[in-house]
């Protein structure tokens, strides 16, 4: 699979060196580093070596700012590969690719007025960060835009390590999809669908293509837009559900996701929307889906 600087971490743990031999860093830290050149952000891929790759005990895949590191449960995923129906070493590549992307865009710490944090994919203020509203939307929103953005590193990474077929690729998704809403789901199936109608939503308000808007909210974790900025409250006022902050002291995150969804989704059924308030943040993004038509016009010829 071409240049593996992933070497062999078969002592004590032969599952994870058995993955990390079948990795190619070669090809992952090329998709990264287009990736961010496509976006207008040229960023040279620190992604962890197998140096700073170890097993988790807990979640399926981890990433430790403290030394940017990354680690991996091969045990659970491999249940979890059994429930889907798929091969545990796909899924096990997808939550690599996960974590690497909290990786890449790692900013490292930021001085807060409360608190020194770590700035992770859309960067957020201390004043909204600490607020149950601020914390709770930029978790659901940085976790669906990086799994998002994920999802298609893993069909890139695919092709190009000449790994799977797109149609292979399109059964492995497919397979996760049908889980949804089971005891099997994919840990971050809620937050996808949650990122993908939100730009929906954002685009049919703005006239726009909802696939250029997905590509722009990626597009802005790669530069770290800022999305818990003051005035991002007015346009989460206008879109949260009804008692979305009580749902938060009684549920979880993913049922909170679903609720959103499904609201942002009965609101474009409506024959006329309440348009959602022009805020920086939403006029960054349109920036960033203008400047993607754009260059698909120059690339066209139109």
């Amino acid at each position: 699979m071409g240049e593996k600087a992933f070497e062999s971490r078969a002592e004590g743990n032969p599952e994870l060196g058995e993955f990390l031999q079948s990795s190619d860093s070669r090809v992952l830290r090329d998709i990264f580093e287009r990736a961010a050149k496509d976006a207008g952000h040229a960023h040279a891929a620190d992604l962890p070596g197998a140096d700073r790759i170890d097993e988790s005990t807990g979640f399926y895949g981890e990433y430790h700012p403290d030394g940017k590191r990354v680690s991996l449960n091969i045990l659970r995923i491999k249940g979890a590969a059994e429930a889907l129906g798929v091969d545990w070493q796909p899924l096990a590549q997808k939550i690599f690719i996960h974590e690497n992307v909290h990786a890449f865009t790692d900013r490292g710490t930021q001085k807060g007025r409360m608190a020194d944090h770590n700035s992770l994919g859309y960067q957020e203020t201390d004043r909204i960060k600490f607020t149950p509203l601020g914390m709770a939307f930029y978790q659901l929103w940085n976790e669906g835009c990086t799994e998002l953005w994920a999802r298609r590193l893993f069909r890139e990474y695919q092709a190009e390590s000449r790994g799977m077929s797109d149609a292979d690729v399109d059964s492995f998704f497919e397979k996760i999809a049908g889980k949804k809403g089971t005891g099997a789901q994919d840990p971050y199936e809620d937050e996808v669908e949650l990122v993908k109608t939100f730009s929906e939503y954002l685009a049919k308000e703005h006239h726009l293509n909802a696939a250029v808007m997905e590509q722009s909210v990626i597009e802005g974790m790669i530069t770290g837009e800022m999305l818990q900025e003051p005035d991002s409250l007015k346009i989460l006022e206008k879109i949260l559900p009804p008692h979305f902050l009580e749902d938060l002291k009684n549920t979880d995150y993913h049922a909170t996701a679903r609720r959103l969804t499904k609201e942002l989704k009965a609101r474009m059924e409506k024959p006329q929307s309440a348009r959602v308030p022009t805020n920086s943040f939403t006029r960054r993004l349109l920036r960033i889906a203008e400047s993607i038509m754009e260059s698909q016009s120059h690339l066209h010829g139109s």
